[in-house]
């Protein structure tokens, strides 16, 4: 008797191909990463991985895309659980130092000078999905005392979100010259120290993953 296969089967093995492939592809690059590796390491054929995917493209494509939103549940998770404003980024700068531990910098490179379009839209979709996210916190530190309530909201956002792109712009900050740690947590205080009030200056002191 022939063995049936489920959808949700399937699901897991595409799962399971799209997080392997992203995890090598975060520490060797896509250059580096060939469609015989991912078979061989996963223990199975190209054919295999062919039936799930057309071309090596989309595989990345799509590996990207999940890890896209894998990224967006942990901010979100970090929104709901934030006590208040502060708070919530410190968390995004705690996990964001963490994240980009993971990512080789030719993986940027790689996307940049190979695969243009899905570096587009990795820029299109953070800087959608970000925008919102720092606009809430912006309006929410306000609320609570803790930004000024004389700064314009959309304005800050846009040049938040505008400079976290530069950071990883290998010709203004050379990663063999600067660390991502520093770089991080160099730009969410730049950010915060523009829009703090008294009282979330002192407020701010009590999170050591920033002052540190």
């Amino acid at each position: 008797m022939v063995a049936t296969t489920t959808h949700t089967q399937f699901d897991q093995e595409i799962i399971s191909i799209l997080d392997f492939t992203s995890n090598e592809m975060m520490k060797l690059g896509i250059k580096a990463v060939s469609m015989d590796d991912i078979s061989k390491s996963l223990g199975m054929s190209k054919k295999t991985l062919y039936e799930h995917f057309d071309n090596k493209y989309d595989l990345i494509e799509k590996a990207i895309l999940r890890h896209l939103s894998l990224e967006k549940q942990v901010i979100d998770e970090i929104n709901k659980r934030a006590e208040d404003a502060i708070d919530e980024m410190a968390q995004i700068a705690e996990h964001t130092v963490v994240h980009f531990r993971q990512i080789s910098p030719v993986l940027i490179h790689d996307l940049q000078k190979y695969y243009k379009d899905i570096w587009s839209y990795v820029i299109a979709h953070q800087t959608q999905y970000f925008f919102e996210k720092i606009g809430n916190n912006i309006r929410q530190g306000i609320a609570e005392g803790y930004y000024r309530k004389n700064i314009d909201a959309e304005i800050i956002t846009k040049l938040y979100v505008s400079k976290s792109f530069s950071l990883v712009d290998e010709s203004l900050f050379d990663p063999r010259s600067y660390s991502r740690d520093h770089l991080i947590k160099q730009h969410i205080l730049y950010h915060l120290h523009g829009i703090l009030t008294d009282i979330g200056r002192k407020h701010m002191h009590d999170f050591h993953s920033l002052m540190t």
